[in-house]
């Protein structure tokens, strides 16, 4: 949004925009694309209440973006502030509304979604920067690589002038001891600081420039020049300035989810207990539920985990021979098969990337 509207306003013809328009339509496109976040929101979540079928609902979840850009593109208003809009709104009230098998299913399409899409997009980038290297003139180069120095050492230096400066400001603003327990010291900050290395969104924004604009070529040149930089000299060096940093392990992930874990199997045994003699479930499938979330609450996390994976690797074990064995068929195997991923994913889910 403030992207696009800088460049309008560089461009323009006359050369010196008004300040007054240029602010009437930063507002303009901020509040368009504010709206139409919010309404494309309104629409998906009533609709995601009236269906239940998996497929559907990720096939919803793919139209969504588009849902919302497509409309405030058309109004001249921001885009991909609808589109945020509308991933913050549905990300607060969506999730009660989608079951279980459609976030999994979900999960696994958008991982490997967004994997193919870097790919693309990186692609798609190292193409328009070759061409646009190749149509670049040979007295430009001595600027572009000047023009890289000086952008990288910003890009860098600004990241780190911003984290050491608003560390200094919210010590100077916050003195609860809640705040100064999250403290830490100069050399852990240097990691925080080093890990902004530049990527697709960097190019994409260069690329974004239209061929209208003076100098497009120098400024994709040296926009994929800052961006292998980073990526090579930060991104290749950051496992080790993460050893020196001596980035200290607070524990807060493990404590958070016992404690977590406790409450949740807290809540479970007391609707156990709140279930009246004679209901829906027999005492003995209660016994059983009761048990199992006696052990979770018990056993450690860690060991617990291990032991039922192993029991899992053994019935696999066991019907991978039946199957090579033609005891069973196809169908049968495929179906078993699924359980037990289901479970071992219930187990070990699989780590968020």
């Amino acid at each position: 949004m403030l992207y696009g509207t800088a460049v309008s306003a560089a461009i323009a013809s006359s050369g010196h925009p008004s300040v007054g328009a240029t602010g009437v339509e930063l507002l303009l496109s901020f509040a368009g694309g504010i709206l139409a976040g919010a309404a494309t929101a309104t629409v998906v979540l009533f609709v995601r209440k009236r269906i239940d079928d998996p497929t559907l609902e990720n096939t919803l979840s793919v139209l969504t973006p588009f849902a919302a850009f497509l409309p405030a593109h058309a109004v001249h208003a921001s885009g991909t502030l609808a589109v945020v809009v509308c991933g913050l709104a549905l990300a607060r009230f969506a999730p009660p509304h989608i079951s279980a098998a459609t976030r999994l299913r979900a999960h696994s399409f958008w991982n490997l979604t967004a994997y193919l899409l870097n790919a693309a997009l990186f692609e798609g980038i190292r193409v328009q920067l070759v061409a646009a290297a190749r149509d670049l003139s040979s007295p430009s180069w001595p600027q572009a690589l000047s023009g890289i120095a000086v952008a990288g050492s910003a890009v860098i230096g600004g990241r780190f002038a911003f984290l050491y400066a608003s560390a200094v400001l919210v010590r100077l603003l916050d003195r609860r001891a809640v705040q100064r327990a999250r403290r830490v010291g100069w050399r852990q900050r240097v990691p925080l600081a080093w890990a902004g290395v530049r990527g697709g969104i960097s190019l994409a924004a260069a690329l974004a420039v239209p061929a209208a604009a003076p100098d497009r070529g120098l400024v994709i040149v040296v926009t994929g020049g800052v961006v292998l930089t980073t990526l090579l000299v930060q991104g290749l060096t950051l496992p080790a300035v993460i050893r020196w940093g001596r980035m200290p392990d607070d524990g807060r992930d493990t404590i958070e989810r016992r404690e977590a874990v406790r409450r949740m199997i807290a809540a479970s045994l007391e609707r156990l207990r709140a279930e009246p003699a004679g209901g829906r479930a027999p005492d003995s499938a209660v016994m059983v539920i009761e048990e199992e979330l006696r052990a979770r609450l018990a056993s450690p996390g860690t060991r617990l985990t291990a032991l039922r994976l192993e029991v899992l690797g053994a019935e696999r074990r066991e019907l991978a021979a039946m199957h090579a064995g033609a005891q069973i068929d196809d169908l049968v195997f495929l179906d078993l098969q699924s359980e037990l991923d289901r479970e071992e994913m219930t187990v070990a889910p699989a780590p968020a990337e």
